[in-house]
């Protein structure tokens, strides 16, 4: 809530207080005013200019209601990084909505409300920024394999030898399955760069 800029005659439309008590922002009104503004705009350039994203979790109760959710809203959408359902179903969103089309949760940050349910976060959040170049853990199990497909910067690659392979659950498939690139296809994986990217795209069939 820091805005060190932030020097307003008080009182201010502009200033959300912080504090349980009003009249509070009265006399520090750049500590406990809500500088949501500045914290959006600040996510937002770390993305657009150096391609580093922002995970958003909200952690206790105080996170839930009130000028909370908003905010960390607005921060998980800047930040490059919102909740993901890839296969399309409001189960991958917990107790959220997927937006099929786009393949995002609504709310798109983490919500945490007590320490079992940040542990089960920041597991979630491992499993998607610590895999292998070349090792995707899938969300859930494809209702048939021969339905999958891997898409590298847009075109469709076929499953072989020298492109991907799908290991089925258990073992190192994981929970769920998962695709893993080999040969050539995985040596391009890890050789991505920022300048020279590779963008990587699984899609699968699941039925219910």
């Amino acid at each position: 809530n820091c805005n060190s800029a932030y020097d307003p005659p008080y009182p201010d439309p502009a200033c959300k207080c912080t504090d349980s008590n009003p009249a509070s922002c009265q006399n520090s009104p750049r500590q406990l005013c809500l500088d949501n503004t500045a914290t959006v705009a600040a996510i937002q350039a770390a993305y657009n200019q150096h391609n580093i994203r922002t995970i958003v979790v909200g952690f206790g109760a105080e996170t839930a209601s009130g000028d909370g959710p908003l905010v960390l809203e607005a921060m998980a959408k800047a930040g490059g990084f919102p909740r993901t359902c890839p296969s399309g179903t409001n189960a991958e969103c917990g107790t959220g909505t997927c937006d099929a089309a786009n393949k995002t949760c609504s709310p798109s940050f983490y919500q945490a409300a007590n320490a079992a349910d940040l542990a089960r976060v920041l597991a979630n959040i491992a499993k998607k920024v610590s895999q292998a170049p070349c090792d995707y853990l899938l969300d859930v199990t494809p209702s048939d394999p021969n339905f999958i497909s891997v898409l590298v910067n847009g075109t469709s690659v076929p499953r072989g030898s020298d492109s991907w392979i799908y290991l089925g659950p258990g073992g190192d498939g994981g929970a769920s399955g998962k695709v893993q690139l080999v040969g050539s296809l995985c040596t391009q994986a890890k050789a991505a760069t920022p300048d020279t990217p590779v963008q990587i795209e699984i899609r699968l069939l699941r039925t219910f």
